[in-house]
């Protein structure tokens, strides 16, 4: 399936796909429209954001290369290996891309995409600050590749977040970043900055 939409609906329709993997009653269903389930969607969904200057069949190309890389992708959730299932995002101006699973260690679908979305959205407000994602690269550059402790993991991750996150919020969202911290095979919390750092862009 290929889709064109706007940059706050990407990540909605993203995850809506993914609920429609088997479809309902035989149909997948976006929005109020109702498309017959002749097979299933995939389990992984390639986002990428381009201007309206950029050659779009390069882009798309781009976008299915990415595509690709997402189906390789495998992530520990709960104990458990789980292949593919992943959202990329991408920039075509800064060729930068961000991995996140689409299921949680429950398999709830979209826990990751509403948890962006609500860091973009405090981004957006003024609770975030849109240095966040540099601090974090700056900061600890490839230090976290590196490091197996998943506890170290987290306290990096809410460290950035306390210098950067308004105090008023900071509570609201703090169970919220360790849990997204202690999924990912990589860690997670590079993910989501580096997908931060792509939509501030927009």
């Amino acid at each position: 399936v290929l889709a064109l939409a706007s940059v706050d609906a990407s990540l909605h329709v993203a995850e809506t796909m993914r609920r429609n993997y088997w479809g309902d009653g035989g149909f997948h269903r976006i929005g109020q429209y109702a498309i017959p389930a002749v097979v299933v969607t995939g389990r992984s969904i390639s986002v990428r954001y381009v201007n309206v200057l950029d050659h779009m069949g390069g882009e798309i190309s781009k976008t299915l290369e990415l595509l690709k890389e997402a189906k390789k992708t495998t992530w520990l959730l709960g104990g458990r290996e789980v292949r593919k299932d992943t959202l990329v995002i991408s920039d075509s101006r800064t060729n930068t891309s961000a991995y996140l699973p689409l299921i949680d260690s429950r398999n709830r679908v979209g826990t990751y995409i509403k948890y962006l979305r609500k860091m973009w959205g405090m981004m957006i407000g003024g609770e975030l600050s849109g240095n966040a994602p540099s601090d974090y690269i700056a900061t600890f550059g490839d230090v976290t590749e590196k490091l197996l402790d998943e506890e170290a993991l987290v306290k990096i991750y809410e460290y950035t977040l306390s210098r950067n996150l308004k105090k008023a919020a900071a509570w609201k969202y703090a169970d919220v970043a360790a849990e997204a911290k202690k999924e990912g095979r990589t860690p997670l919390g590079d993910e989501i900055m580096k997908a931060l750092a792509i939509l501030r862009r927009y």
